[in-house]
């Protein structure tokens, strides 16, 4: 190196020792016209505080708390953004600001010019957890709802194919929340922005808890072998086939302290007694709306009542199961009922084709036989007070007579309130309400019944009442209805 050279050299060495001490004491509190400050290009949480003092430091910080968020993207590609004022979200700072201040080197400061070695600290973030935790749960992505979501399940002992078998565990896609909850928490913790679930499945995936090689499932699938059950499928009016089998009687079986599996009578009979009424509560119609459809096209709601509709007979429904259950059968029926529809829903909400249509505010009755309307008639309804008015709702013909003495209630005197002779009565319910000739009238229709109706009965004119009577069948449905 020649002499010019050398001299060039010590004075840039020189230049740039003085750069650097000169740097150095402005980083340092020794001067008095200079405070503390961060080092070029330091970061907190994300936020460049390089150059400011500790104040300003933690002035810059605390306003970074409102522009905080964290978006959560999903496997799927859908995005959920938690925002810092909705969960509450705040930096607790204490003195941990003054505390990274002292663990830096000033005598780095021209490193803070160089992106790849800038300083970067992390103080712990706080927020609602409760708050956190509420805004996961109500990710649409967290919902578990089976339809859209391959849900994990448990290995089981199922019943497949006659048999019991272990079925295998399976993982499915749905997220656990308080997994979710707890990833998002930790990266709120650390003022982190982004939260990608494909990096975090593992975490955050209900997981099975128990897997098919479970000991204790291989045995129970051995042991609940040793039984024979029957396979009953009901096939119920609405279309829903209700299946019982060994996947549901095994329930029933109970377990001495050996883990034997035994039939126990007095178990027995109660579960089964209580799946008869779950079936009764999920097949039966009776006291329940009925839709109906009108003569002149309307669909109307028909108030439910104690006289129409399907009702599993209880009592019958377990002397028949029993026998199924003896005779180890598999069979597709109907439940026993007690009561019954004119027809499954499918056809005609239940009613057929052979029904009563009486439209109370038209005072009119149509019947139809077979699918054709066979006969119309203006009638006369029970007068409009809340004592006479007649019910409305779905029911059915029952307890046809001739020659029946309608009577009215006991008075005071011991006297029936009226005796009525009638040719024709064909009963709808239980407290007297039917249909019956009414020879006394010479008109019907119109709006008699509001001013001068009957006590509560169809009245139909005489000279049609036999022919009614012979086309109505006991056990066929009646719609009744006020417009």
């Amino acid at each position: 190196m020649t002499g010019t050279k050398k001299i060039v050299f010590i004075v840039l060495l020189l230049v740039l020792f003085a750069a650097a001490a000169l740097g150095s004491m402005f980083y340092m509190n020794h001067a008095e016209r200079y405070t503390d400050r961060f080092l070029p290009g330091t970061q907190i949480n994300g936020v460049d505080v390089g150059n400011m003092t500790v104040p300003e430091a933690e002035s810059a910080l605390e306003i970074s708390k409102g522009e905080y968020s964290m978006e959560v993207v999903f496997a799927d590609g859908s995005r959920e953004t938690v925002t810092g004022p909705e969960i509450g979200f705040h930096y607790a700072l204490g003195n941990q600001v003054q505390q990274i201040l002292a663990k830096q080197n000033k005598f780095k400061w021209p490193l803070g010019h160089i992106n790849i070695l800038r300083e970067k600290y992390n103080v712990p973030a706080e927020f609602d957890r409760a708050k956190l935790a509420l805004k996961i749960h109500r990710m649409p992505q967290t919902q578990q709802d089976p339809e859209t979501v391959d849900l994990t399940t448990n290995a089981y002992v199922g019943y497949v194919d006659g048999t019991f078998q272990v079925v295998p565990e399976h993982q499915g896609n749905n997220i656990n929340p308080f997994s979710l909850y707890r990833v998002a928490s930790e990266k709120a913790s650390n003022a982190e922005r982004e939260l990608y679930m494909e990096q975090e499945m593992d975490n955050i995936l209900v997981k099975p808890t128990i897997t098919k090689d479970e000991p204790g499932l291989a045995i129970n699938a051995e042991k609940l072998n040793d039984f024979k059950f029957p396979s009953v499928t009901y096939v119920t009016s609405d279309g829903t086939n209700y299946v019982l089998d060994g996947n549901v009687m095994k329930d029933w079986l109970k377990q001495d302290a050996k883990g034997g599996l035994y039939v126990d009578p007095a178990y027995w009979s109660e579960k089964e007694a209580e799946y008869v009424a779950w079936l009764a509560e999920n097949v039966n119609t009776v006291n329940k709306e009925h839709i109906f459809h009108t003569t002149d096209g309307r669909d109307v709601t028909l108030r439910g009542t104690e006289y129409y509709g399907w009702e599993i007979d209880q009592e019958k429904e377990i002397e028949r199961l029993n026998q199924d259950i003896a005779s180890n059968a598999v069979v597709e029926r109907e439940p026993v009922y007690s009561k019954r529809e004119g027809a499954y829903l499918y056809d005609n909400n239940g009613f057929g084709n052979s029904y009563l249509e009486i439209d109370l505010g038209k005072q009119h009755m149509y019947i139809y036989k077979n699918g054709e309307m066979v006969l119309e008639t203006d009638i006369v309804s029970g007068t409009n007070t809340p004592k006479r008015r007649t019910p409305d709702g779905a029911f059915t013909t029952y307890d046809k007579q001739r020659d029946r003495i309608l009577r009215g209630d006991i008075q005071s005197d011991g006297t029936y309130g009226y005796e009525t002779y009638v040719a024709y009565w064909i009963r709808l319910t239980n407290t007297g309400v039917g249909l019956h000739d009414a020879y006394w009238r010479g008109a019907f229709g119109g709006d008699i019944w509001r001013y001068g109706g009957s006590h509560g009965c169809i009245n139909c004119p005489a000279k049609l009442m036999p022919e009614i009577y012979k086309i109505v069948d006991e056990g066929m449905p009646v719609a009744v209805f006020y417009e």
